[in-house]
């Protein structure tokens, strides 16, 4: 697989995730923390089954990576849910559009974060300097969420269809993960394949880089 594939590839999953994502959403409301605790099991059940297909592909195998997605997508959904929730809320929506842009990319930093520190034990084994996709996965997220904070200004236009206003939010999830998993694949690349712990591993990515 080349890099290109594998890079194409990861975005796709994010892509599909979040559209599944929206759906769920639109279907049954996540506004309580049970709700939205399903919804997390839903977006890393389908982003940790396609991400390993992936990842198995062109590596030895990364085990446990679909359960430690899985726990990182509600660990990190539930993060954002206390922050979404929190008393401050009704101030920050005080404040200028812009600046909320940066808090909600602030709490993308720490989502994120949360997301991938329940991910590294999988990774390890596999690849060095584990503690590099922590920041890679908590910019990718902080990204996405910079992409929703902005898409704000489209929602808020009025006299648009339901039909309208899901084709409209399916379009800004997925180009919010687009964007944040645009980030993700080049680091996860170099931490397993560019720089893998084993021969065997080097072989195996060298041989699967080429094909």
């Amino acid at each position: 697989m080349r890099n290109s594939r594998f890079i194409t590839g990861w975005i796709g999953a994010a892509v599909i995730t979040n559209a599944v994502v929206v759906t769920t959403v639109s279907i049954f409301s996540a506004e309580s923390l049970a709700a939205v605790f399903v919804v997390a099991l839903i977006e890393g059940a389908c982003l940790g089954a396609m991400q390993r297909t992936l990842l198995h592909r062109c590596s030895s195998g990364v085990r446990g990576w679909f359960y430690a997605t899985l726990a990182g997508a509600v660990a990190g959904r539930i993060v954002q849910y206390t922050l979404e929730t929190g008393p401050w809320m009704p101030e920050i929506y005080r404040w200028p559009h812009p600046v909320q842009v940066v808090a909600g990319a602030g709490a993308g930093l720490a989502v994120g974060a949360v997301m991938a520190l329940l991910q590294v034990p999988a990774l390890r084994g596999h690849a060095r300097h584990t503690g590099v996709w922590i920041v890679a996965r908590a910019v990718s997220t902080a990204a996405s969420f910079v992409v929703l904070g902005l898409a704000q200004f489209t929602l808020g236009v009025p006299a648009v269809t339901f039909a309208e206003i899901f084709c409209l939010l399916v379009l800004i999830a997925a180009t919010s993960g687009a964007v944040g998993a645009a980030i993700e694949a080049p680091v996860m690349l170099h931490l397993l394949f560019q720089s893998p712990m084993q021969n065997r591993s080097a072989a195996r990515s060298r041989e699967c880089l080429a094909n």
